[in-house]
């Protein structure tokens, strides 16, 4: 009979071993599903706000605390939770030299792992064998929420881990009052209350609870010490909980000092989220409730579970009726503090969701521990619940990381057109990170409250004064809001005329070019292929070269123009191009040329005195070879001038180059000219056309200028 007992025992410790590894083997395909995607689905808006924090903090390497997150104008910061989540990620993405995405992905999921062996002791501490721990471990495994969020570019699983450890360590140090745990459960009280606050919170109800009951335990009574033990036993309790709370007040204060700084960031301090934080007004509105009730029963546990496992605590739960319903009433007391954002934002869900998970396990260990039941049907039952937890992920979730990703359309466009250190202005897509992240971009997003505000859109844009603003994103509804596009076009030379349209998955934008940076765009576009839904517009077509055929101040150029003339030293103080600056980059240290086509003129603002210049004039082989004789290029005249301030000018060296007729005059030619700059004058370098004026085929291009 013993030895009956005993096989049997131990054939259900196997079989529990099994199904919980199993389940464990289910959770890690789950979250391995699409790792490499850069996409990021599920709550996509709050997903790439964290995303572009970790990839300017990392491309900037900016571990500040007012920390970037570069979508609502200057000064680029607008820090909502402390960021130990995406230093995480930045510090594991720079180790390993995995993409950020990943590193995101391993963070978040090594987290929410480190949740389980907190989970299980305080399983332990209520009486549940280990066995029994584990089959209530394997239903937070296969929750299709944790499963799906523990993968996403998001803090939840690390605010919950840290919750968790806060509560053992809580537990071990008001039990053992030692140093050491003291010093853990303000590490951890500290780190839940920086990283997200709300988690804190939940976590601070049973605490709260359960530090009243120890209080009201060792007050004076008949035959105890009289106040001593009370005020020591508040003395830990305040020892705990004093440094996390300062801690999350100051961060309050301090990111709201830093949200003032922007006109846009005010509207995010703690005071002005007050009301949506704590669904003021909105407690009790039913479509509050049916939005959270569908998350629950869509991505926590389907409602066949719920009734279940209600009906198990009915009739077999006895034992277990206080945990169920102090984990159904926090669970509960959670939902009715924070209802907009548990009804809006179903990622909210993982700070509370294992309350209820919880509370279903233990209804379910209830029959485990039933002798009223045949030892085969408690675990019929928790098949039930699994496979209904993973169908539930198969058929909702799984779904979502099939979608495609952002990489090939318009972020795509705007990545390829807008330079790292340029900005684009966006209208019409609310606050959301999306489209900069994908971008991979600093944006002014314009929220859709203030899309009519005039003068909050003047002081955003004031703000940019000094930035290179080179694109202006207009989503559908914001397409006919003239004054956003007649300011943009005022204070960044934003040409009116649209350059090129998207249009996929119901959107409709429309996207206009800084003048300056048109011509290069198109030809960008037009050259790489992929950009999905890119349309140019006829208007595009008629867009000059502003840069082309005019005096162009070196000081009026954008960085990216600038960037242009890095092989000159000094750089010119004004210039002429028929064709607009370029540079001809072959990949080839040392062969980088400035494109010199006739007419091109450089004016340089030198001391009056002896100098030395040193260059090389190169016609490219097409010019001459492989042409009629007539058609080819008859050379180039290069031309150092004095021009007087009053205009005269006073050529100083000159050298006419013909390689089509003088073959010793191909391939570079090295250049070192001494002359003497007259007193105020300026000093002038020019390529002009051969002796007959025709420019055709002149293609020139001058390597590396010194003057010295």
């Amino acid at each position: 009979m013993t030895s009956s007992l005993t096989r049997s025992t131990s054939l259900e410790k196997k079989l529990i071993t099994g199904s919980f590894l199993l389940s464990v083997i289910f959770n890690l395909w789950g979250v391995s599903v699409g790792w490499k995607h850069i996409n990021l689905p599920g709550c996509e808006f709050r997903q790439t706000q964290t995303a572009i924090s970790a990839l300017f903090i990392q491309r900037d390497h900016d571990f500040s605390l007012a920390y970037p997150t570069p979508v609502l104008g200057k000064p680029w910061s607008i820090p909502m939770e402390f960021p130990l989540y995406q230093w995480t990620v930045v510090v594991v993405s720079n180790a390993t030299g995995i993409p950020l995405q990943e590193a995101a992905r391993l963070v978040g999921v090594v987290c929410f792992f480190l949740c389980l062996p907190a989970v299980y002791l305080l399983l332990r501490r209520l009486a549940l064998k280990e066995t029994h721990g584990l089959i209530v471990i394997s239903l937070i495994l296969t929750c299709p929420l944790y499963i799906f969020y523990a993968r996403a570019f998001l803090i939840e699983t690390m605010a919950l881990m840290l919750g968790f450890w806060y509560a053992i360590a809580l537990i071990k140090t008001l039990e053992n009052r030692t140093i050491g745990w003291l010093m853990l459960v303000n590490a951890a009280g500290i780190g839940v209350g920086l990283v997200k606050v709300t988690t804190f919170i939940i976590f601070l109800l049973p605490a709260f609870a359960w530090s009243i009951s120890l209080l009201w335990e060792s007050r004076p009574r008949e035959g105890s010490p009289g106040w001593s033990v009370f005020f020591r036993t508040f003395g830990w309790l305040a020892a705990a909980h004093a440094l996390p709370f300062l801690a999350a007040i100051e961060w309050v204060h301090f990111s709201d000092g830093v949200k003032a700084l922007s006109p846009s960031g005010q509207y995010l301090e703690s005071s002005n989220m007050i009301d949506w934080n704590f669904g003021v007004g909105r407690r009790f509105d039913p479509a509050i409730w049916s939005a959270i009730w569908h998350i629950i029963s869509q991505e926590v546990a389907r409602p066949v579970l719920l009734v279940a496992g209600g009906i198990l605590t009915l009739v077999f739960g006895r034992r277990w009726w206080i945990h169920i319903a102090a984990l159904l009433g926090i669970y509960g007391a959670v939902l009715l503090i924070f209802p907009v954002l548990f009804a809006g934002h179903s990622y909210y869900h993982v700070a509370a969701a294992f309350l209820l998970i919880l509370a279903l396990g233990f209804a379910l260990i209830s029959t485990f521990q039933s002798t009223r039941l045949p030892r085969f049907l408690p675990f019929i039952l928790w098949g039930i619940i699994l496979i209904t937890q993973a169908r539930t992920f198969l058929e909702f979730h799984y779904p979502l990381y099939r979608l495609p990703g952002n990489e090939g359309g318009l972020a795509s466009a705007l990545h390829e057109i807008v330079k790292p250190d340029e900005i684009i202005v966006i209208a019409g897509d609310d606050w959301s990170s999306i489209l900069p992240y994908y971008a991979e971009r600093r944006a002014l997003m314009i929220p859709d409250r203030q899309d009519q505000n005039r003068d909050y859109i003047r002081a955003t844009f004031a703000a940019l004064k000094d930035e290179s603003v080179v694109a202006l994103v207009l989503f559908e509804n914001q397409q006919h809001n003239q004054f956003i596009r007649e300011l943009a076009a005022e204070r960044f030379d934003i040409n009116l005329q649209p350059g090129f349209t998207w249009k996929d998955r119901g959107r409709d934008v429309v996207v206009y070019l800084k003048r300056q940076i048109q011509i290069d765009a198109l030809t960008a576009i037009q050259r790489v292929k992929g950009f999905n839904s890119v349309v140019l517009t006829n208007e595009s077509k008629s867009f000059e070269n502003v840069l082309a055929n005019r005096v162009m101040e070196y000081s009026s150029l954008m960085p990216r123009h600038q960037n242009l003339f890095r092989i000159m030293s000094p750089r010119p103080v004004r210039f002429y191009s028929s064709f607009g600056p370029e540079l001809w980059d072959e990949d080839k240290p040392g062969r980088e040329r400035y494109a010199a086509h006739p007419d091109t003129k450089l004016w340089f603002q030198l001391t009056a005195g002896h100098h030395q210049l040193t260059t090389s004039l190169e016609i490219l082989a097409g010019a001459y070879q492989g042409v009629p004789h007539p058609d080819a290029s008859d050379g180039v005249e290069l031309v150092a001038t004095a021009v007087h301030r009053d205009g005269h000018c006073e050529i100083l060296r000159h050298q006419y180059f013909d390689p089509r007729d003088n073959p010793a005059e191909r391939g570079p030619q090295s250049i070192s000219w001494s002359f003497d700059l007259p007193a105020d004058s300026e000093f002038e370098l020019s390529v002009n056309a051969g002796p007959k004026g025709n420019a055709a085929r002149d293609w020139t291009g001058l390597s590396r200028i010194v003057i010295k």
